[in-house]
């Protein structure tokens, strides 16, 4: 009745964990009462990612996500998904502006940016919406690059709670 599924990995469908192996994953452990995804990604691909976050979704009612070491980037909007996250002690969470590579003309380089510019839009929007903060002040965070230990992630209201997998929360 209860599953835990890591995500221990960088989020990326070449090398790393992709959409599709998550899914492969996560497909069979459909029926269970209970679902723990424990996390410790420094991101990758946001569209892997909001894909993850997506699958995850309709678990949310039964899925507690847990933070061991890291999500940063991508990994946050994974982290999200769940309906509680919780922190580990000596965690972090990282936001920041969405950001690729690029070659190309002038014409390729302000397609490109606006790209960025409307995801950097609905991470904003995730954001703020989890949080209850401002957008604003996740903006400015964004733009900040910027890291939260375990309790300023809490204290933030992006996460629930500091604790360990084996507390009960």
């Amino acid at each position: 009745d209860a599953a835990t599924l890591y995500l221990y990995d960088v989020i990326d469908p070449y090398f790393g964990v992709s959409a599709m192996s998550f899914a492969a994953a996560l497909m069979p452990l459909r029926d269970a009462e209970r679902i723990t995804l424990r996390i410790n990604s420094p991101g990758g691909d946001v569209f892997e990612g909001r894909t993850i976050a997506s699958l995850l979704s309709d678990f949310a009612d039964r899925l507690t996500v847990q933070v061991d070491g890291l999500a940063a980037s991508a990994a946050t909007t994974v982290a999200l998904a769940g309906g509680k996250l919780r922190m580990a002690p000596g965690s972090m969470f990282m936001i920041h502006n969405a950001w690729t590579y690029c070659v190309g003309n002038k014409n390729d380089l302000l397609a490109r940016a606006s790209l960025l510019d409307k995801v950097d839009t609905e991470l904003v929007n995730e954001y703020a919406a989890k949080s209850g903060q401002t957008v604003e002040a996740v903006t400015a965070w964004m733009n900040a690059e910027t890291w939260m230990n375990a309790e300023e992630t809490v204290a933030n209201g992006f996460a629930d709670s500091v604790g360990s997998a084996d507390e009960e929360q």
